[in-house]
């Protein structure tokens, strides 16, 4: 095998996202309809990689777990399914129709305006090919600048006295912007809650404060599964300095709930294992260390 092949070579970090697209592409197919949830593909890539065939014979990843797909399409279709891809592929599409049409109808001084812009737009999506930083203020604010530019010089030589008075879409989409906005306001509103139920509580707080910041949270998020591991962490702490039954009990009794949640989460069966372990359940402990390890 070429000392590039593997990862020990220089080629090996880049090869390795042929393995992360053929894991968004796994991904894909188990939640094919509305993706497995934003910027999921973190948590679930390490179970999807035990079972991937590597296109490139004998490839292994040479590094650790990939905070995302390193593709802006590969992302987006397993965060979001078919319907995510789809919705970004017709606005895309969209962009590129508004192009040709300033093109074939626009001054020569637009078009050389029009074409930089969109080539910053294409060269974006190129370098997105084998990356993905979409969420980076610095990319999305530039991004979104560039497609609005082209939207406003659209309107500005295709104006409603030329092709006619508006129609209802006129007044639907700044209805239909309102509605989202609000929308992502009261969930904005929601997170920060939520965070700060689950977050803001420091060890060496009273059981009920913490017992009542995680109820909220729960509450808050009835799909999350972070409230269940940060009671079941504070009580597994407060056992080691108290080592009362009550909370091996109410520990085990959280991460059972929260792992239900979400599967994926090695830490559900890690702290698992150490309470089998205190237990004396030792065969059952290390089957869940190595479920465990398996992230």
């Amino acid at each position: 095998m070429p000392w590039w092949w593997g990862g020990a070579g220089a080629w090996g970090p880049s090869l390795d996202r042929v393995l992360f697209w053929q894991g968004a592409w796994e991904i894909l197919k188990d939640h094919w309809l509305v993706g497995s949830g934003p910027l999921s593909f973190a948590v679930l890539f390490p179970k999807y990689y035990l079972t991937i065939t590597p296109i490139i014979n004998g490839q292994t990843l040479s590094g650790g777990a990939p905070p995302h797909a390193h593709n802006l399409f590969a992302q987006t279709a397993s965060d979001s399914g078919l319907i995510g891809i789809g919705l970004m592929l017709a606005f895309l599409a969209i962009f590129y129709f508004r192009v040709c049409q300033l093109f074939l109808h626009s001054s020569l001084k637009t078009r050389s305006t029009v074409f930089f812009l969109t080539l910053a737009v294409t060269s974006f999506l190129f370098h997105h090919m084998v990356e993905y930083n979409w969420p980076g203020s610095m990319f999305i604010f530039n991004f979104t600048i560039f497609i609005f530019l082209i939207d406003f010089t659209k309107r500005k030589h295709f104006s409603f006295e030329k092709v006619g008075p508006p129609g209802r879409i006129f007044y639907v989409v700044p209805v239909a912007g309102i509605l989202v906005s609000f929308l992502t306001v009261a969930s904005s509103i929601q997170y920060y809650k939520y965070y700060s139920a689950v977050e803001s509580f420091s060890k060496g707080g009273s059981m009920h404060e913490l017992v009542s910041l995680t109820a909220q949270a729960k509450q808050i998020c009835p799909r999350c599964d972070r409230p269940y591991l940060r009671l079941a962490e504070d009580l597994l702490s407060r056992y080691k300095v108290n080592p009362d039954e009550k909370f091996i009990r109410l520990a085990k009794n959280e991460l059972l709930k929260g792992r239900k949640l979400n599967p994926y989460n090695p830490h559900f069966d890690g702290y698992l294992a150490q309470i089998l372990a205190i237990q004396g359940d030792y065969s059952q402990a290390l089957r869940l260390f190595k479920e465990a390890l398996k992230f």
